[in-house]
């Protein structure tokens, strides 16, 4: 439904209703300016594909079943639950994007794919993707706002990507890979802001990462399934590494750089300036993803 706009302060609403009994759509699509887009008690319904083409208006929709979400809007934000999808696209800009997403197997045969983009507006993702055998390709970016993402990742046949980007703003970053049983790959980057980032690693897997920013400090929190190289740097202001097993090649107040356990293919940078830099290895705890696969065996 549109927001009001004129000198009149014209409003229209349209609803969409469908049968009763109705429990499967093949596609739903909107497109139209100045338009909000609602959705509610859609649990019952799954669809195809569900995708919208608005501009200066809100989407709201929870919950969603579908394999394949591509929703857009500018000038507003968007805010959903996905109960079960394969692909979910979200892109606004000025508005923030809120979403909550349990990811499955895509129909199509491709990894899932998450990817959510804003600018001067925060977001706040969170994936559980327990319910996919092929892992999890994630990227979140905006600019000017704060960045939360949480990530837990089951067992899965291949590798996982997740990477969360800002300007001016800080990054808040949580993922637990530790039952994934395959490689992953994170990135975080900001400028003027803080990142603050705890990762459960795979074990026995090639897990690589990165975490830059400027004028802020950085602190990322492993896992000590972590076992490569890492290197820590920033000017004017300390940089530390904390755990066990420790190797330092490199030492002095502003740069970190060694291994740890041995010289695996795994390794983790911290780069940032004008803002401390840390990295420490702590042991690992309790999983959900653990808890999910032994309810699947149940």
């Amino acid at each position: 439904a549109p927001d009001s706009f004129g000198t009149n302060g014209i409003y229209h609403e349209t609803r969409i209703q469908l049968p009763r009994l109705a429990t499967s759509l093949d596609s739903l699509f909107v497109e139209a300016p100045n338009t909000s887009f609602r959705g509610d008690g859609l649990r019952d319904l799954s669809f195809g594909s569900i995708s919208s083409a608005l501009s200066n208006g809100s989407i709201a929709l929870e919950p969603v079943r579908t394999d394949v979400a591509r929703l857009q809007t500018s000038n507003s934000s968007i805010n959903c639950t996905f109960e079960s999808a394969g692909h979910v696209d979200l892109h606004t800009s000025n508005g923030s994007i809120t979403a909550k997403i349990d990811l499955r197997d895509a129909l199509d045969g491709r990894q899932s794919a998450v990817s959510t983009k804003s600018s001067n507006a925060p977001l706040n993702i969170h994936v559980t993707a327990t319910e996919t055998v092929r892992g999890l390709w994630m990227e979140n970016t905006t600019s000017n706002g704060h960045v939360v993402v949480g990530a837990l990742i089951g067992r899965a046949d291949r590798g996982s990507s997740i990477k969360a980007e800002s300007t001016n703003s800080k990054i808040d970053f949580n993922v637990d890979a530790s039952q994934s049983g395959q490689p992953l790959d994170v990135r975080t980057r900001t400028s003027n802001g803080s990142i603050v980032s705890s990762i459960m690693v795979p074990a026995n897997h090639i897990f690589r990462g990165r975490s830059e920013s400027s004028n802020a400090p950085v602190h990322v929190n492993l896992t000590e399934e972590f076992k490569g190289r890492f290197e820590v740097e920033t000017r004017n202001a300390p940089a530390v590494v904390e755990g066990s097993e420790i190797t330092l090649d490199h030492d002095n107040k502003y740069v970190k750089r060694g291994y740890r356990i041995n010289d695996h293919p795994s390794e983790f940078r911290i780069s940032t300036s004008n803002g401390s830099a840390s990295l420490r290895f702590y042991p690992a705890g309790h999983s959900l993803a653990a808890v999910n696969d032994s309810e699947k065996q149940l």
